[in-house]
């Protein structure tokens, strides 16, 4: 694990922010509903992806399927 904690990830159907729990694995981003959980909501793959910040504490993750957008409370949680 290189870097653990909160952020806010918009929905993909529905544009509703949900506080998730994200873990990064190599080139795998894996998001949780919370920290206790064993089995991921999903992964993003950040191996052929661009990050583009797009406000203070928000960013933008291009994969090529989808558009995933995130943003943490303070600029050291996104950093």
């Amino acid at each position: 694990i290189v870097k653990e904690g909160v952020l806010f990830k918009q929905g993909g159907q529905i544009k509703t922010w949900k506080q998730r729990w994200f873990v990064l694995r190599g080139h795998q981003l894996h998001y949780y509903k919370s920290g206790s959980d064993k089995e991921p909501l999903g992964a993003i793959n950040l191996a052929n992806s661009k990050i583009t910040p797009t406000e203070k504490t928000s960013f933008e993750i291009l994969t090529g399927k989808r558009n995933f957008f995130l943003r943490a409370n303070t600029r050291p949680d996104m950093d």
